[in-house]
């Protein structure tokens, strides 16, 4: 008796576990924390030297939050299917010394008006134009 409960609560510990679990092929959700992995100057990928600029969306899908580079941002956001749309884009208002990374996430947030998520990272675009990429933090 005791070796069947033992059994039956590995199996149901098992189960849970493999549910926390995402695959390579299981597809992230939207609503997910998002690092800023590189963006586009003069037509040319640059990857940032850190890490901290970042983007969380809510699970409602109408909000989000996170770090520029420098100051901490936060909006509403807009999608329908493939369709996205940052908007009244608050931001606190830090001096920084260089704020050419934030200028690129503020003003790619800005434009654009298009994503897909493929393995682990999202793609904004404005049009076909790939504007902000970012790497999902479970990867």
């Amino acid at each position: 008796m005791k070796k069947n409960v033992f059994i039956l609560l590995l199996a149901c510990f098992w189960a849970n576990a493999e549910s926390l679990h995402v695959s390579e092929n299981q597809a992230i959700p939207l609503a997910s924390h998002w690092i800023l992995h590189y963006f586009f100057e003069n037509g040319q990928q640059v990857y940032p030297d850190s890490k901290s600029a970042n983007i969380t969306i809510s699970h409602t899908l109408k909000e989000f939050g996170g770090f520029a580079g420098c100051n901490t941002i936060g909006g509403k956001l807009k999608t329908k299917k493939s369709r996205i749309r940052f908007s009244e884009m608050v931001s606190t208002k830090s001096i920084c010394e260089q704020n050419g990374i934030e200028n690129k996430v503020l003003n790619g947030l800005k434009i654009a008006n298009s994503y897909k998520i493929v393995g682990g990272e999202l793609f904004l675009y404005k049009g076909k134009k790939l504007v902000l990429v970012f790497e999902s933090f479970r990867n």
